[in-house]
């Protein structure tokens, strides 16, 4: 379930809460911080050339757009 904050036009922290079964299944069983980027293929490429990894492939977030989660460590 994706959470706004506020008006869309506005910059602010969103969020989502995700069922803990599904968490589970997920890396990161703590909070996951999650930011709005132009693209996710570019900045998997970014990460990956600062030596840190995609842990999850790119994924579509209906009627948002597409996600990934990375670790540095």
């Amino acid at each position: 379930m994706l959470i706004s904050t506020g008006p869309r036009e506005e910059q602010g922290i969103d969020g989502a809460f995700m069922l803990v079964s599904e968490r589970d299944k997920n890396p990161g069983k703590g909070a996951l911080n999650t930011i709005e980027i132009s693209s996710v293929d570019e900045y998997i490429k970014k990460v990956e050339a600062s030596g840190g990894k995609a842990i999850t492939p790119k994924m579509p977030m209906p009627g948002v757009g597409y996600m990934a989660y990375c670790s540095d460590a």
